[in-house]
């Protein structure tokens, strides 16, 4: 993925917005390539790319093909602030559709959220009390991403932050899960009007589906925050022409690399 250079301006803007909203949790489908193959699985990812897959620059209603998208988590907190829960909706639209990770449009085995879950490299624990497809099962929706809940946990692991231990373990930004999409043959060329966005499950009926400790410093908060208002989601569009960067609602495509400028605890 190429970086983003950030004006003083768009910096100064974005560090803004985090602070009014106290935290950010931001999503953002990834692109990572796309195959012909079944692959069950997640691929294998090194630097900018997957084993198996390529990464197409203009994109048609092939329907043999099957295009991998990885979830990536970035939370943005003050002192003691710390990531608990997340349950989001992969959306796309008319001529996409999302498909079993199998390849199949029907099937239901394996599922089409391939959760990313990993032990911890210290405990051998999973990373995630959950990260699984909830509500009805196989749409992607209503995907429920939390981490245990312990507060000393939650600490440990400072998910979605630069130089956190989940870093080590699930990356920076947080690398979720992973799901696929087909261009569907009867939708024609998309020439840049299909897309696939995340949303807040439950946002159109006011629900809080996100959540954060705070007060956490040492890892004893017992409270945390449900907040709507932290979640920032993110789209991407498939182009005829060049694959742009994933575009960010609400903190622009800036967001992520934000993330990256500075470590929130010393």
């Amino acid at each position: 993925m190429k970086k983003v250079l950030l004006s003083a301006v768009g910096l100064a803007s974005a560090l803004a917005a985090s602070v009014a909203s106290a935290a950010v949790m931001q999503l953002s489908p990834v692109y990572i390539g796309s195959t012909t193959q079944n692959l069950s699985i997640p691929p294998t990812e090194t630097g900018n790319s997957a084993t198996g897959l390529q990464k197409f620059t203009q994109f048609t209603t092939d329907g043999s093909l099957r295009h991998w998208f990885r979830v990536d988590l970035g939370f943005q907190g003050a002192a003691g602030e710390d990531f608990k829960s997340v349950v989001f909706d992969v959306n796309t639209s008319a001529g996409a559709a999302k498909i079993n990770r199998n390849g199949s449009l029907t099937s239901t085995i394996p599922g089409k959220w391939g959760g990313n879950n990993p032990s911890d490299s210290d405990t051998g624990s999973p990373v995630f009390n959950s990260n699984a497809d909830g509500g009805v099962a196989n749409d992607l929706n209503a995907v429920n991403v939390a981490i245990a809940t312990d507060p000393t946990v939650a600490q440990f692991f400072q998910i979605g932050e630069a130089g956190g231990k989940g870093q080590t373990d699930i990356g920076f930004p947080a690398n979720l899960g992973y799901f696929q999409l087909q261009l569907l043959p009867n939708a024609g060329v998309p020439s840049g009007t299909e897309t696939v966005s995340l949303t807040m499950t439950g946002a159109a009926t006011g629900a809080n589906n996100v959540s954060y400790y705070t007060g956490n410093q040492s890892g004893t908060g017992t409270v945390f925050t449900t907040g709507a208002a932290a979640f920032q989601g993110g789209s991407f569009t498939f182009p005829v022409g060049s694959v742009p960067e994933p575009t960010m609602l609400g903190l622009a495509a800036t967001g992520l690399a934000v993330f990256g400028v500075r470590r929130r605890r010393a």
